[in-house]
């Protein structure tokens, strides 16, 4: 059985990872699952709202890496900030 990791690669790319190899899948990870998806998503008349969730969940699992918390935590904590900026983008 094949698993992918990214869109791009699967499994066997990190089985003697370098830090290069990190970087490509996560990489490939943010380009093929969100910023592709969010171009798609952004040919549609009303697809705005859609796009910026797909933007947001990239600075959630950003955030939350580099605190080194949970997304439970994060959600808990975050979520009237992400409110927030939502109200003042529309």
């Amino acid at each position: 059985m094949i698993y992918k990791i990214s869109p791009k690669y699967e499994l066997n790319k990190l089985k003697n990872p370098t830090f290069d190899d990190y970087v490509d899948v996560y990489e490939d990870r943010v380009r093929g699952w969100l910023i592709d998806s969010a171009r798609i998503l952004n040919e549609h008349e009303h697809a705005g709202f859609s796009v910026l969730q797909v933007a947001l969940g990239y600075f959630e699992a950003y955030v939350i890496f580099y605190r080194g918390e949970d997304s439970l935590y994060f959600i808990f904590n975050y979520s009237i900030i992400m409110l927030n900026v939502i109200i003042l983008i529309f």
